[in-house]
């Protein structure tokens, strides 16, 4: 009888594993990523501005001037519309895949 309930209780550890596991999957789908193009002369300044909003730099790419942060799908329009009116800000797009078809 003690077998049965450990494995009971086995099995529903695996389970909630699982559960947490599509939970993180699905969490990340629903993040999003924005390229922002900016002065060099505002670079720290943008930089503390992010980290203020506990916004993850994902890529700080220093010889082109480019930060890549990624961001709850739902807050892209509030951080993006920020972001615009950040002095130094010169441009956002958001992050695409390009798929190449060989004929």
């Amino acid at each position: 009888m003690a077998k049965q309930e450990e494995s009971i209780q086995s099995s529903n550890q695996d389970k909630s594993s699982d559960e947490l596991g599509n939970s993180n999957k699905k969490q990340s789908l629903e993040s999003k990523s924005l390229i922002i193009s900016y002065d060099s002369d505002k670079k720290d300044e943008i930089l503390k501005y992010l980290k203020s909003k506990n916004i993850e730099v994902v890529y700080n790419l220093k010889n082109m001037n480019i930060i890549v942060i990624t961001i709850a799908e739902s807050d892209v329009k509030q951080t993006v519309n920020s972001l615009e009116n950040f002095k130094g800000v010169l441009d956002i797009r958001e992050d695409s895949h390009m798929n190449i078809l060989n004929n």
